[in-house]
C-alpha cells in the first residue's frame, strides 16, 4: 500500500505481530487480502510509478502487464524495483547520475558526446557518479568554471 497506517490499523497489526506472534509475511498477506488493497486504482499507480522511475507514461502493454501483476499481489515497491532493474530503468539511472555530475561540477547538462562517453565508462568499467564528478573536476572546462 502507499499510505501510512492509520491509528486503528496500526494498533490492530501491532497486536497481531506482538500478541499473535505474526511474522512479516503473515502481515503482508493480510494486507494483500484487504478490501483497500484489492480495490486500488491500479492504472493510477502504474502511471505514477512509470513517471517516477522511467520518466515517462506507460504504454498499453506496460499497463496491461502491471495490472495483472498488481492484481496478483505485487506491491508498488516491487513494481518500482522491477522497473528500476529493467534495461530502460538502468539506462535512465546512468543518465541521471551523469547529468547530476555535470550540473554539480560544470553547472550545465551534459552534451551528447559526454553523455555517451560517461555512459560507456559506467557500463563497462563500473564507474560511479562520483568517478564521473572526479573526472570532470580535472577537465579544462572545470578549471575555467573555477576561474583558474
Amino acid at each position: 500500500m502507499t499510505r501510512d497506517a492509520d491509528g486503528p490499523g496500526l494498533r490492530l497489526y501491532l497486536s497481531r505481530l506482538i500478541e499473535g506472534g505474526w511474522n512479516e509475511e503473515q502481515l503482508r498477506d493480510s494486507l494483500r487480502r484487504s478490501d483497500e488493497f484489492r480495490h486500488r486504482d491500479l492504472e493510477a499507480i502504474i502511471r505514477r510509478v512509470f513517471r517516477e522511475v522511467l520518466g515517462r507514461d506507460p504504454d498499453a502493454s506496460g499497463i496491461a502487464t502491471y495490472q495483472r501483476s498488481l492484481g496478483r499481489g505485487m506491491t508498488e515497491a516491487e513494481m518500482r524495483a522491477d522497473l528500476a532493474r529493467s534495461r530502460e530503468g538502468a539506462e535512465r539511472q546512468i543518465a541521471l547520475a551523469i547529468t547530476r555530475a555535470y550540473r554539480k561540477t560544470l553547472h550545465r547538462d551534459p552534451d551528447a558526446g559526454g553523455l555517451e562517453s560517461y555512459t560507456k565508462l559506467m557500463r563497462q568499467k563500473g564507474w560511479s557518479e562520483n568517478d564521473v564528478r572526479n573526472d570532470l573536476r580535472h577537465s579544462e572546462e572545470a578549471r575555467k568554471v573555477r576561474g583558474g
